[in-house]
């Protein structure tokens, strides 16, 4: 749990499953990216995702400042400089915004490259 400064005269809390929520979310909606590193959309029911998002998404508070490491799977032909650059920019906002925290670095790794496409399984 993260503690957060309240003026109204109580604390407040955020969970880093909350925050890895927050930052996962906006990566996901970054065009060129298919998915955590080691989950594909469409794989699994909605707690395997949260769970597989936990291993991909890590975090580091310290006070009011966050640094974030992201895994990711890219898509096969888009630059993905691009598409990191913009996943930094998306989680950097997403978490500013819904927290307090300030995001000093967004680091991200594109463990993975594919397509949408299912492996294609040989016959025995």
């Amino acid at each position: 749990m993260t503690q957060l400064k309240s003026d109204g005269g109580g604390i407040i809390y955020i969970s880093d499953e909350s925050i890895a929520t927050i930052a996962g979310t906006a990566a996901l909606e970054t065009e060129g990216v298919l998915g955590f590193a080691g989950y594909m959309p469409g794989e699994a029911a909605s707690k395997t995702i949260r769970r597989l998002m936990a291993r991909a998404i890590t975090m580091t508070i310290t006070g009011s400042k966050i640094v974030i490491n992201i895994a990711l799977t890219g898509k096969l032909g888009v630059k993905l400089h691009d598409v990191a650059q913009e996943v930094q920019d998306k989680v950097k906002n997403a978490i500013e915004t819904m927290t307090d925290l300030v995001v000093t670095e967004v680091n991200v790794s594109m463990d993975a490259v594919t397509t949408m496409k299912a492996p294609v399984k040989k016959r025995a």
